[in-house]
């Protein structure tokens, strides 16, 4: 299997994961679980704003887009009501930037029904689908599934780019 592959994995290794969702604090630990699960699947450069530290004094807005720039892909993980101003934002910038090829929008199935989120927010979702890559997800487990596969999807993609790519390419881009 191509997944299995050495090659296939120092590619998988060097593709940047930008992980982007609300920092609500009953939300974030959704977005550091699924760091750490693809990390384990291989996906060694995969980050959250918040690992790149202080980055001159930005607040979590600004790193975003800062960091959204040198991303390879930005999961944007949409999980209903509370605090997703800045999700909101981030997927402006990514509108308005047309970096909808390197989005991919993670929304949690049946949130509408649940009467979790406004009836404006899967409307929003089908509109915005029709340029990022939307996958849907039920759980957690649901979530790494879809992610992971997507991602081992985007590696084969870009295996040439990603070869030539030295190891540690993001770190060494910080200003």
């Amino acid at each position: 299997m191509w997944s299995q592959d050495s090659n296939f994995q120092t590619c998988q290794k060097r593709l940047r994961v930008l992980i982007l969702g609300s920092y609500d604090d009953a939300k974030i630990e959704t977005l550091r679980k699924l760091k750490t699960e693809l990390i384990s699947l291989g996906f060694d450069d995969c980050k959250l704003v918040e690992d790149f530290g202080d980055d001159a004094g930005l607040g979590t807005y600004e790193k975003s887009v800062r960091w959204i720039g040198e991303a390879d892909i930005c999961v944007v993980i949409l999980m209903g009501r509370g605090h997703d101003d800045g999700v909101y934002q981030e997927l402006l910038y990514i509108a308005t930037g047309k970096l909808w090829k390197k989005c991919l929008l993670a929304y949690q199935k049946n949130l509408a029904s649940q009467g979790k989120v406004s009836s404006l927010f899967p409307g929003s979702m089908y509109f915005l689908s029709g340029y990022a890559i939307r996958i849907d997800y039920t759980d957690f487990v649901n979530l790494v599934d879809r992610v992971s596969g997507r991602l081992f999807t985007e590696v084969q993609s870009r295996r040439i780019e990603l070869r030539q790519r030295k190891d540690g390419a993001w770190e060494l881009n910080q200003c």
